[in-house]
């Protein structure tokens, strides 16, 4: 798996085999952690239907925990920014 140093994950599934990253910017990939330890061969190419049944099912975990989109912004509560702003870090 190659990345820069400043590409990180946007999302990561695992379950007790397959490895499903989507970055932030460009392709998802899956890796096979038992025929690929070190998850070096993606194999979001060569298997779509089950690069497809793993977005789905990270879609599914997101929706059910309520997380936020992608497109939503994060915002501190008012207390978590008064508790930022006497330590400095906000104005």
């Amino acid at each position: 798996m190659t990345r820069s140093a400043g590409d990180r994950p946007a999302f990561a599934l695992r379950d007790h085999r397959m490895t499903l990253i989507v970055p932030s910017k460009g392709q998802a990939q899956l890796f096979d952690r038992q025929a690929d330890p070190g998850e070096t061969r993606d194999l979001a190419g060569a298997q779509p239907e089950l690069l497809q049944r793993r977005l789905a099912a990270l879609t599914a975990h997101r929706a059910a925990l309520g997380h936020a989109t992608e497109t939503d912004e994060a915002s501190p509560s008012p207390r978590t920014q008064e508790a930022l702003r006497a330590l400095g870090y906000m104005r």
